[in-house]
């Protein structure tokens, strides 16, 4: 039988790349750990920054502004300073090999240096004899095997930073439960210096309202907000500065508005509304907010500077023109024209009559809508003055001239203007001859019957006589055609009954119409 062996060349070979893998693993678990333990550290870092910040916000002194940005500087230059000192090179560099052959040994005595050894001569290979560097380097492999390479790595500095941040936690999480204060506000006011967020206090305000905003000259101004934790002894307030300084921080009590812990107040309480630009702040028990700014502008409003009044054709009247008159009194029939100024340029505007609530369908909005013709800050329409059927009321009795400015705002507190629709009178019509109710006529005789008519207003165009027997009309006279100066006329018809070849016991019934130019 033949029998063989493993040449020497290449069971050193075998022996060193045993020993390169055990070293290469146990280099890889100690980059891990000692980024871990780093990683652990700063984050023990940063905690406890925050918590220390959470303090000095609470209860020392508030953080302002200035020192918001001063501790986002300090703790953004300190990681910056730990990620270059500490991370980076870890990440960078690699673990020295005689450092993991170390650690290794460490972890087992047993192997009393031969890996050290091994790596000395290694460096120094061309200064030692072939069959002493085979001898050490099988020895250091035949060692390594029975070292479970997964546990030579110290975790005790992980887990001695593991057990701070844990500590670290343990008192943020007391102090977030015990403590009246919120610290994550802290912590988000330092991380953010430049947002708007309140300093950490017990009493809560929040959904404050208008918050800085843009007001109407000589509007009054409702200002809430919510406001939870207060006790019944906190003081509740609002205090406001006017911009030219006459007025500073003077207080005005907040009352609640109803159980939602809303608390309000209206500024200011003059009656003459807001005069010029504001800033407030809220302050409840320990809690105080920013200042807060009302900027007053001018209300874009919009007036009637004229009227244009057409009158009827029958009328004969000219056009009329009423300046610096809103209200609007006239004949039906006549069409008004509305020549309305704004403030502003517009971008819309309108009609609309007899105005209803806020509340009202869209659809009654629109049927009570006219749209104007806009034009820079001009705008111009028209309507026509009409009665309801009675005759007596008219179709609209208000109205007012709404607007949207360009830059989409609505007009403000527009005018409540009258409609008065003047009702063309009709014609009035009697008959003063024969003066009786019944009147005998001979056969070969005849009668005069005088009828006078009157038109109240305009001008008379017909008056007529119609005569009726037995329930068939006998005549349609037409005593009057065209107008008649002066509204009024008297005119005769001699009614003879042989014209309508009419016998003894004939009734007639007669009666007078009367037309006016309308």
């Amino acid at each position: 039988m033949a029998t063989g062996s493993v040449p020497a060349s290449t069971a050193r070979q075998d022996h060193e790349r045993f020993i390169e893998r055990q070293l290469d693993r146990t280099r890889r678990q100690v980059k891990v750990v000692e980024l871990a333990a780093a990683g652990v550290t700063l984050l023990v870092g940063v905690l406890a920054f925050f918590f220390v910040a959470a303090l000095i916000d609470h209860w020392v002194l508030g953080l302002g502004t200035f020192g918001r940005f001063a501790l986002l500087a300090m703790l953004v230059g300190g990681i910056g300073w730990y990620a270059w000192t500490v991370l980076w090179p870890l990440l960078r560099n690699s673990i020295n090999p005689a450092y993991a052959a170390l650690t290794i040994e460490h972890s087992t005595p047993t192997l009393k240096n031969s890996l050290i050894n091994f790596l000395m001569l290694r460096s120094h290979r061309s200064e030692v004899h072939e069959v002493v560097y085979e001898a050490v380097g099988q020895r250091a492999a035949t060692d390594l095997q029975h070292v479970p390479i997964d546990s030579v790595v110290d975790y005790s500095k992980l887990i001695k930073v593991g057990y701070a941040l844990a500590a670290v936690f343990a008192v943020c999480a007391a102090y977030q439960i015990l403590s009246p204060k919120d610290p994550l506000q802290t912590f988000a006011r330092v991380a953010a210096p430049w947002a708007d967020i309140a300093r950490p206090s017990r009493v809560q305000i929040e959904a404050i309202e208008p918050g800085d905003a843009q007001q109407y000259f000589g509007d009054q101004v409702t200002i809430s907000a919510v406001i939870r934790g207060a006790r019944s002894s906190d003081r509740m307030v609002l205090r406001f500065s006017t911009a030219d300084g006459q007025i500073q921080d003077q207080a005005i009590e907040l009352t609640p508005d109803d159980a939602h812990h809303r608390f309000s107040t209206q500024i200011p309480r003059d009656g003459q509304g807001l005069q010029q630009d504001i800033t407030y702040r809220i302050e409840a028990g320990d809690a105080v907010t920013r200042d807060y700014t009302l900027r007053v502008v001018s209300a874009p409003t919009i007036v009637v500077e004229k009227l244009e009044y057409d009158y009827p054709a029958y009328t004969q009247k000219p056009r009329e023109t009423r300046e610096r008159s809103g209200d609007v009194r006239a004949l039906e029939g006549t069409r008004v024209t509305i020549h309305a100024q704004a403030n502003t340029p517009i971008q819309a505007a309108y009609l609309e009559f007899d105005p209803v609530n806020d509340h009202a369908p869209e659809a009654t909005l629109q049927r009570q809508r006219v749209t104007l013709q806009a034009s820079g800050t001009s705008a111009t329409g028209s309507f026509v003055l009409e009665l309801q059927p009675d005759r007596v009321t008219p179709k609209f009795s208000t109205y007012q001239v709404t607007f949207v400015t360009d830059s989409g705002q609505l007009g403000q507190h527009p005018a409540l203007h009258t409609i008065d629709v003047i009702r063309d009178l009709p014609p009035e019509v009697e008959i003063l001859a024969p003066r009786t109710q019944q009147v005998e006529v001979p056969e070969n005789g005849e009668a005069v019957v005088e009828v006078r008519a009157v038109d109240p207003d305009y001008a008379l165009s017909h008056i007529g006589l119609k005569l009726a027997a037995g329930g068939r009309e006998l005549a349609d006279k037409t005593l009057l055609s065209g107008p008649s100066p002066g509204g009024q006329a008297v005119t005769k018809f001699h009614f003879r009954p042989s014209e309508f070849k009419l016998s003894a016991g004939d009734e007639i019934a007669y009666w007078a119409t009367a037309a006016d130019n309308r």
